[in-house]
């Protein structure tokens, strides 16, 4: 039985399982969650809860390591490594479409440190050795600072990941498109793991939040439930609502590259994240599955004879547009928080 919530609740286990018609009920539910939404919960996906048990003690342990061991590993253009407290600030200046309340212009940095880690792309990889931006190494703590750190992150991405291009036939069939279309687009795909600390405050302060109110830049975000509130989302009513509870699941959303993928038609709803004030620490590890730079986003249209709303571009040129626009006010800040 589905938990009934603000958020749409998709039950991905009978797709997952393999049951006949799933993909195309999975589908159905994923068009009405993205069209209306932009957010929705996905239970039954398949990945253990002691292996996101697991990925959030790591995080914990590794925004407990002494300052200069992270400094050690200080974020780069290529967007892997760390990023210290107060080193981030949202600008995304549309007030003319979201109101004067969404404007970040005001706001203080905000009060997060974070981690980034990709593919990790081997040393002699074809991008790496060609020096593309985003293709590199990922830099690691030392074994001996971390034990086991490395390898149990690696575990998670590789589920979380996993799951992702699971979905892309379902992503597919929703958009109208052959299952396989996204395959070619996800080669060598830029997927980002963001392990976020935000420490608790004594009193919260006006214009300074964990995250200021953002939409997202990619293909779609896993956000896994964390045991401190703090995300809030708005829906396309104006409101804004505190994302509720549903214990295993992750928290889903569509990106601005997939709202540009969807001719417009998906949603990219704007969601922020409020410090916690009470006696606990927030750590949250979302990741953000997004296609290889070189892949063309090209806008695949609804209905016959609906007029394209934008040009194709590669997604390396997008990402280069989203951080231009939407983080002006740090240049370390390079893409999605959540």
């Amino acid at each position: 039985e589905k938990p009934m919530t603000t958020l749409p609740v998709l039950d991905i286990g009978p797709y997952l399982a393999g049951e006949g018609g799933a993909r195309a009920r999975l589908a159905d539910e994923l068009r009405d969650a993205c069209e209306n939404t932009g957010f929705y919960f996905m239970i039954n996906h398949g990945i253990p809860q002691e292996l996101i048990d697991l990925a959030f003690n790591e995080a914990g342990r590794f925004h407990a390591l002494p300052l200069e061991t992270k400094q050690r590993l200080k974020q780069s253009q290529h967007y892997v490594g760390y990023v210290g407290h107060g080193g981030t600030r949202v600008a995304v200046d549309d007030e003319a479409e979201r109101g004067e309340e969404f404007a970040n212009r005001k706001n203080r940095p905000d009060l997060h440190a974070a981690y980034h880690i990709n593919s990790d792309f081997p040393a002699d990889h074809a991008r790496c050795t060609a020096g593309e931006r985003f293709y590199i190494p990922q830099p690691w703590p030392d074994e001996d600072d971390l034990p086991g750190f490395r390898e149990n992150i690696q575990t998670y991405y590789a589920a979380v990941y996993g799951l992702g291009r699971k979905l892309l036939p379902v992503y597919a069939t929703a958009l109208g498109v052959p299952t396989d279309y996204f395959d070619p687009h996800f080669e060598d795909a830029l997927a980002w793991l963001r392990m976020i600390h935000y420490p608790r405050v004594e009193h919260r302060v006006e214009n300074q939040l964990g995250v200021g109110a953002h939409t997202d830049a990619g293909f779609l975000t896993f956000l896994p439930q964390t045991e401190v509130a703090g995300l809030e989302v708005q829906l396309p009513s104006g409101e804004w609502i505190t994302a509720p509870k549903v214990p295993g699941s992750y928290v889903i959303n569509a990106g601005q590259m997939l709202r540009r993928w969807s001719n417009d038609r998906w949603l990219a709803s704007p969601h922020r994240v409020i410090s916690p004030d009470g006696d606990r620490d927030r750590y949250s590890i979302p990741l953000f599955f997004n296609p290889g730079a070189q892949a063309t986003i090209t806008c695949i249209p609804g209905a016959d004879g609906e007029a394209i709303t934008h040009e194709p571009i590669s997604y390396n040129n997008f990402l280069d547009w989203y951080l231009a626009n939407a983080y002006k006010a740090a240049a370390n800040s390079r893409v999605d928080a959540a």
